[in-house]
Formats: C-alpha cells, structure tokens, sequence
C-alpha cells in the first residue's frame, strides 16, 4: 500500500492530474472517508463525476 500512495503523491504534483475516490465504494467496503490519503478527494459518486467529466469535454478511457 505504501508503494502505491507514494505512486498517487508523486502523480498528483504532475499538472492536470487529479484523483478522486467514490464514497458509495468506501462504504461498501467500509472504509472511512477521512482515512483518504490527501491527494485523493472524495466525491459523492465517481458514476455521476465522470459523466461531468466528459461533458466538459474529457475522454473516458477504460483500462480493463
């Protein structure tokens, strides 16, 4: 775990990078919205934010 939030500290200095996590998941799988590493903001619901997303213009991209 340590290697991979190195990993989003790192990326989130890089310009236009920004990460968010759902907080519907994290109370799924009962995770505390404040133990959220700071780099990573929690939203509402990452469904209803990535559709703001591109229709702001930007591409979704999946990675299976």
């Amino acid at each position: 775990m340590q290697k991979v939030q190195a990993k989003i500290h790192a990326m989130s200095k890089l310009p236009d990078v920004h990460f968010e996590q759902c907080s519907h998941a994290n109370l799924e799988f009962k995770v505390n919205n404040a133990d959220t590493i700071p780099e990573v903001q929690v939203v509402g619901n990452t469904f209803v934010s990535l559709a703001a997303y591109q229709n702001k213009g930007y591409a979704y991209i999946p990675i299976d």
